[in-house]
């Protein structure tokens, strides 16, 4: 019974930290350029949110890149946190669908991998004129995707154990 506790315990900060990774500037990005005689002249500094980022790309009508963030980035962990939730209960199925957390849990990671990616290409040398930054909300996200696949690890765990 104690580790079901945890697991509560875990999938309740896990939830806190979503959310706040949601709407918490995610990235900052900047780009400026030399001019002659005036010097360093920035073209954009614009720090986002993911909702914010989602917002954007819509309204620039690059629905791809805004369905992919909006599915990975808040569908998936909207679905696993309300599936581990209801995976704790002992409701009908409950086992079925900590099964299925398990196989989605990978999924969760997507968002965080295509973000770091996005910060290399932006800050790789020989760019000395675009620079991005993470924000308090990337980091936010990343700890609650690491917090809740501990969490779903621990709810396979205890599935398997209360099988026997």
């Amino acid at each position: 019974m104690e580790s079901k506790k945890l697991i509560w315990s875990i999938l309740s900060v896990s939830t806190l930290l979503m959310m706040a990774g949601w709407i918490l500037p995610l990235l900052t990005v900047k780009v400026s350029f030399e001019v002659p005689f005036i010097g360093r002249q920035d073209v954009m500094n614009e720090t986002r949110s993911m909702f914010g980022t989602i917002a954007k790309l819509t309204e620039d009508q690059n629905y791809f890149p805004a369905f992919l963030i909006t599915f990975f980035g808040v569908l998936v962990p909207v679905l696993k946190t309300l599936s581990m939730g209801y995976s704790l209960t002992g409701f009908r199925n409950a086992e079925k669908v900590g099964e299925w957390i398990f196989s989605i849990n990978k999924w969760a990671m997507a968002d965080v991998f295509s973000m770091s990616i996005i910060i290399a290409f932006l800050t790789a040398r020989g760019m000395g004129n675009i620079s991005a930054e993470p924000q308090a909300g990337f980091y936010v996200f990343t700890a609650y995707v690491l917090l809740s696949g501990i969490g779903a690890q621990m709810s396979m765990k205890f599935h398997r154990k209360n099988r026997r």
